[in-house]
């Protein structure tokens, strides 16, 4: 009966709950099943929801969240937080490890912990904002157990707006950084926690922002497609070796030259069977229906200006969801029948995703309703293999740059296969 009062609020506030919060519910890499030998739930926290987020990532399971001192004030709160089995924690006693034994039993018996790691609300943290600093609990529970670490993402609105809920990967912190509890192995385990945090919220805005099973997505893209087959009919031309576009559904980076605003949504037409996110310059975001369009079309924002960390976690991510990649390599617009320097962010997302290159040319001068129409060029796969060292990395752009000029030769000389 220790349960009684948790599970009367998870049946009686279920439906309240998916009504008003609607969560959409996403997976980092696919959904994967619950370590049998316990988890730490890690989450960001930014409303008072958050708890109920937190006991419906695994509707039929008993989660103990740890919860400050704070809030067992009076004897109703303190009977409540009791029956939701929650953990009390006091955040300003310097023992407060000594105070996780209840914590480590329940990991011990392969229960479930969730853990708020930034301590308090984070107003400031609302719509993707920042984090605030991470104390250093989860990491002690994870390090001292062996539990693995479940890194979860809530983007809390209801009403109108839709939330969101992205659960990660397992993370075996243990595995990594090992059983010692000293301040600095800590401190490490729990900046790479952070991290992957980041990287988590990131993907769930992208996420978020493009809904790809919504009917608001799906009309956006059938009618953008029905849209260019009008305006920009094309022909597609086989270099040697080079594969069928119409039948590659191995995902890849798609590369080509760029000399048009409507080169994406052509480049999406020309390979139906993948999924392709193109890269789009974050100053595209600044016309507000121009982005409501990149963000339904699942582009990939991109800022060019700097080492743009979380948008290359992005593309990792792509790749690894069995989805490809279309960039345009130089880095922007060029006049039509030039060919600017490549930029290597293809070079370096192939090799750490594992992915090939599919180098493409887009004749013509890129104008909507042309008699000709425009012509394709497709070129042999490109494999990506070796260290990713500054000379691996130059060595096949210089390759991926021979290649698509040969295809503009091909198509100035009128040739095709």
């Amino acid at each position: 009966m220790k349960n009684a009062v948790l599970w009367f609020v998870k049946i009686t506030g279920i439906l309240p709950f998916l009504v008003w919060y609607r969560p959409a519910r996403y997976h980092e890499h696919g959904r994967q099943k619950r370590n049998r030998s316990g988890e730490i739930l890690v989450a960001n926290h930014t409303t008072m929801m958050d708890f109920a987020m937190m006991l419906f990532v695994y509707p039929s399971q008993v989660i103990r969240v740890l919860m400050a001192e704070v809030l067992y004030k009076g004897a109703f709160m303190k009977w409540f937080l009791k029956g939701l089995r929650g953990i009390r924690v006091n955040r300003y006693s310097p023992e407060k490890t000594d105070k996780l034994s209840e914590a480590i039993e329940t990991l011990n018996q392969g229960g479930l912990v969730g853990v708020f790691p930034e301590g308090r609300l984070n107003a400031k943290g609302r719509d993707f904002g920042p984090f605030m600093p991470f104390s250093s609990g989860a990491a002690y529970l994870a390090l001292r157990t062996g539990a693995v670490v479940r890194p979860l993402y809530f983007h809390v609105a209801g009403g109108l707006r839709r939330s969101h809920l992205m659960i990660g990967d397992a993370i075996d912190l243990q595995q990594m950084f090992g059983t010692d509890t000293e301040h600095t192995n800590m401190e490490n385990a729990t900046r790479y926690l952070r991290r992957k945090m980041e990287q988590l919220r990131e993907e769930t805005r992208f996420r978020s922002e493009y809904r790809e099973h919504s009917l608001i997505t799906w009309f956006t893209r059938w009618s953008m497609k029905a849209g260019m087959r009008i305006a920009f009919p094309f022909k597609v031309h086989l270099a040697e070796n080079a594969e069928n576009p119409k039948e590659m559904t191995k995902p890849c980076v798609v590369c080509s030259n760029h000399i048009s605003v409507y080169d994406p949504p052509l480049l999406c037409m020309i390979f139906p069977k993948l999924r392709i996110h193109v890269l789009a310059a974050e100053a595209l975001y600044e016309y507000p229906m121009l982005g409501i369009l990149l963000r339904r079309l699942g582009c990939i924002r991109i800022d060019r200006n700097i080492l743009d960390i979380e948008s290359f976690h992005l593309m990792q991510s792509v790749l690894a969801r069995q989805e490809s990649i279309g960039i345009f390599p130089e880095g922007g617009l060029a006049k039509a029948g030039e060919l600017r320097e490549f930029k290597s962010g293809a070079i370096l997302a192939a090799m750490a995703g594992g992915a090939d290159i599919i180098p493409v040319y887009l004749a013509g001068q890129g104008k909507p309703f042309r008699r000709k129409g425009r012509d394709v060029w497709i070129g042999e796969r490109l494999r990506v293999e070796g260290d990713m060292t500054p000379d691996n990395i130059q060595h096949y752009n210089d390759l991926l740059t021979e290649r698509i000029h040969a295809l503009k030769e091909l198509a100035n000389g009128g040739k095709s296969e």
